[in-house]
């Protein structure tokens, strides 16, 4: 169907995007998305990007805009592919909100973890978390970009990238990989929970 190699990696690049995307986020935050829900997101997303571009033909849609197109797609896939099947089991839901702490829309499982375990508490720690994400997504631009100001020699641009680098592993280190061990606390997960495992999320 590609007339182009351009052609062909705007389809890679919206179906890894558009198609992955919905059914990636879900999974940590919705409760309710299981297997089916997320194979079915995926199928969608990346059939809706082979799809999706021949119905503009003529006015070729921008990349951005077909994402967005490709991305409602896959959502809707992965809501109706999660809620026309049977959920996931209680035991394994109760065990990942344990351990990881989720914030989103986890209402269901987190009542029936506070019944068994009255101490637990929820995740209030959405902005710092979100803050984290966005440095985090800074801190893995100059990972790629080093190599390549070293091959092409621009050393100005690799002196920013490796300050870049450094200040916002700085900030990972103190806003978020020091504060993991302080959440650790026997108050914060069950009894039956793994500390450990929510370290190295």
């Amino acid at each position: 169907m590609a007339e182009s190699v351009n052609q062909m990696t705007q389809w890679i690049v919206q179906g890894l995007w558009g198609g992955y995307t919905a059914a990636n986020v879900l999974k940590w935050y919705w409760w309710r998305l299981n297997g089916f829900g997320y194979f079915w997101g995926m199928l969608t997303g990346i059939a809706a990007a082979l799809v999706v571009p021949k119905f503009f033909p003529s006015s070729g849609l921008p990349t951005f805009a077909s994402f967005g197109i490709i991305l409602a797609i896959s959502t809707l896939g992965s809501v109706l592919g999660s809620l026309l099947t049977a959920p996931e089991d209680k035991e394994v839901l109760k065990r990942f909100y344990r351990q990881v702490r989720p914030w989103g829309w986890w209402g269901p499982v987190h009542e029936l973890v506070v019944k068994e375990d009255p101490s637990f508490k929820r995740n209030t720690n959405f902005g710092r978390d979100m803050f984290n994400c966005i440095v985090g997504m800074a801190w893995q631009v100059p990972l790629w970009a080093i190599p390549v100001y070293v091959v092409f020699r621009n050393w100005q641009a690799l002196w920013i990238a490796l300050g870049v680098l450094v200040l916002t592993s700085l900030i990972l280190k103190f806003n978020w990989y020091d504060k993991l061990a302080a959440e650790d606390d026997p108050g914060t997960f069950s009894a039956g929970s793994d500390p450990a495992a929510h370290s190295g999320a």
